[in-house]
């Protein structure tokens, strides 16, 4: 191998140890920033269905339907679960049950934890969510 060679072999591999640098740094900072909650919410039948279109998986999801009737999501949702809610789940504070209220499921608000994708380097964060439907 000729000099002129190894010098360009070394020169390219420093850009890509440097690119892979960058692109890990940038990868960090973008899950740092804060995220809206990306899921498709839709109701069937007597349940509410949330999946989840994110790239973060979320814990201790609470969902509230027309602002009065709140449930818990008892599982973990991993980016792509689908996670299905009875009416009957959600009560207000009088403990009476969006099933028995018999009015129509208008918009859907969450809260969860948002779990990092580098829980080294990154904490989890709080994240929300609200889904108007017709």
């Amino acid at each position: 191998m000729t000099l002129g060679v190894k010098k360009t072999l070394v020169a390219v591999a420093l850009f890509a140890v440097s690119a892979a640098m960058v692109y890990g740094t940038w990868l960090a900072v973008d899950d740092m920033r804060a995220k809206p909650m990306v899921a498709r919410v839709t109701v069937d039948g007597g349940a509410v269905v949330v999946v989840n279109d994110g790239d973060f998986a979320w814990s201790d999801a609470q969902f509230v339907v027309n602002g009065t009737y709140r449930a818990a999501a008892p599982d973990t949702l991993a980016p792509g679960a689908r996670q299905v809610l009875a009416l009957t789940a959600f009560v207000d504070r009088d403990g009476r049950s969006a099933a028995s209220a018999g009015d129509p499921v208008r918009d859907v608000t969450a809260t969860a934890t948002r779990h990092s994708r580098f829980g080294t380097f990154n904490t989890d964060r709080p994240t929300t969510g609200r889904w108007l439907l017709r």
